[in-house]
């Protein structure tokens, strides 16, 4: 990750804002399941505090702008075959079977090609695994479909889909892997594949 941009995939302020400090301290409490990011659980509170407000002095971004409020999602409906129906729809209809595949396996026909804000190749997410980037909550997936994931090709789909169509979209994401959510340990080894 590269601070000085001020970039980060995981905020709960909308697409473009800066994240607010507690983004920072989730992200770092918690990891990133999926990625190299381990969770810093086996720091002190006051420890993760400390890193938070130090990550923020790489970029001057945090002294001259202020980050928008976050976003609040209302209350999400029942999962239901309905919805989970509705929400395959809206998953076809956002495209997202281009990057994430028409079974959400990460597999689209759009995936090889797929490149981050640095021109570094990145992969859609495998929705069949139960690995969430910025965790595995209803609510937190519902925040990626609002505000993005800056620096990645995800995009915000807060302008594109109501409210009640994001909670669909998350019905049907979630409903690819079952009961599986990953959970990023703070401890052990972290195996990387050569791509």
């Amino acid at each position: 990750r590269d601070f000085t941009g001020a970039r980060y995939k995981i905020q709960s302020t909308p697409s473009g804002s800066l994240p607010i400090d507690q983004d920072l301290f989730t992200t770092i409490t918690r990891g990133m399941p999926g990625s190299a990011m381990p969770s810093f659980t086996r720091l002190t509170e006051t420890e993760r505090w400390t890193l938070v407000h130090y990550i923020k002095t790489f970029s001057d971004k945090f002294q001259t702008q202020t980050p928008r409020p976050s976003v609040v999602p209302g209350q999400e409906p029942p999962m239901t075959p309905e919805t989970v129906a509705k929400g395959k729809v809206v998953y076809a209809l956002l495209g997202c079977t281009s990057c994430h595949g028409v079974a959400g396996a990460g597999d689209g026909l759009s995936a090889s090609t797929l490149k981050d804000a640095s021109g570094f190749p990145i992969l859609p997410n495998n929705f069949t695994r139960g690995v969430y980037k910025g965790g595995g909550t209803n609510a937190d997936i519902y925040m990626r479909f609002t505000t993005g994931m800056a620096g990645t090709p995800m995009p915000s789909y807060e302008m594109v889909v109501n409210e009640a169509e994001r909670w669909a979209l998350v019905h049907y994401v979630k409903s690819l892997a079952g009961s599986k959510v990953a959970v990023q340990p703070s401890t052990g080894l972290i195996t990387a594949k050569k791509i």
